[in-house]
């Protein structure tokens, strides 16, 4: 009898699913354009179904390789931290829960790429794009500090989002209406006030931390993927030492 989308799976074909979803995972470190599918792949692990097993699947067929290009920077160039955002508001069908996204760029360099579920509900798109903001300038000061320690002074960190709204509620100070967030995240706002963290507003369309919430098209994905100087490689089936 045919299985529904919906029925868990078997115990032995648990650990299965478990193994090639924890293997993904590993991958997707790499691989930018797998990293949201993969998320939430990782979120059925504790009861898998027939549905994750279809969205693991897909995305392993006809799996190639992404290669990043990190060209020859100028010393300015080198001190130059600039991060993406991007959020899916209520984007799962489940807990309705949204997803941040965002990368990093060290001069032309893609440095640091995310997907992960935020832990609380946003109730608002404003809300939601201004969470991922904070995870977004957490993982941007983080690298500023590390490449102090190494000796490296770099500028004022450049923090793009498509949300007009949030980059607003991030460049001023207080509440306003959106009194229930939690203190702890309006420490954006008061790094912007001192300067380290600049704001900038991005048109969505163009905007590659959109890769990292949501589904795209192959077009989608390549596009954004150039915005991170990788692409996509056909992967050789006879080369055993290649990687992702």
């Amino acid at each position: 009898m045919k299985k529904t989308w919906s029925e868990v799976l078997q115990k032995e074909e648990e650990q299965v699913f478990r193994a090639l979803a924890a293997r993904a995972n590993y991958v997707a470190i790499d691989v930018p354009n797998i990293q949201y599918p993969t998320k939430e792949v990782c979120r059925d692990m504790s009861k898998p179904s027939i549905s994750g097993c279809e969205k693991l699947a897909r995305y392993r067929v006809g799996f190639e390789e992404v290669l990043f290009e990190f060209k020859w920077l100028s010393e300015e160039e080198a001190k130059k931290i600039s991060g993406y955002t991007d959020s899916d508001w209520a984007g799962c069908r489940k807990s309705r829960k949204s997803t941040s996204g965002g990368a990093i760029m060290l001069g032309r360099h893609c440095s640091r790429t995310w997907s992960s579920t935020q832990p609380v509900h946003a109730l608002s798109v404003a809300e939601a794009e201004y969470y991922a903001l904070v995870e977004g300038s957490t993982r941007c000061l983080g690298l500023q500090t590390m490449l102090k320690e190494l000796g490296v002074e770099a500028g004022v960190v450049v923090l793009s989002t498509d949300s007009s709204s949030a980059k607003s509620f991030a460049s001023r100070r207080g509440l306003g209406r959106m009194r229930h967030i939690e203190v702890k995240e309006l420490r954006l706002q008061e790094t912007v006030c001192r300067g380290r963290i600049q704001p900038k507003k991005v048109d969505g369309t163009v905007n590659p931390a959109d890769l990292f919430t949501k589904y795209l098209t192959n077009v989608d994905v390549d596009k954004h993927l150039n915005s991170l100087n990788c692409r996509r490689v056909k992967a050789c089936a006879n080369d055993s030492s290649a990687t992702a």
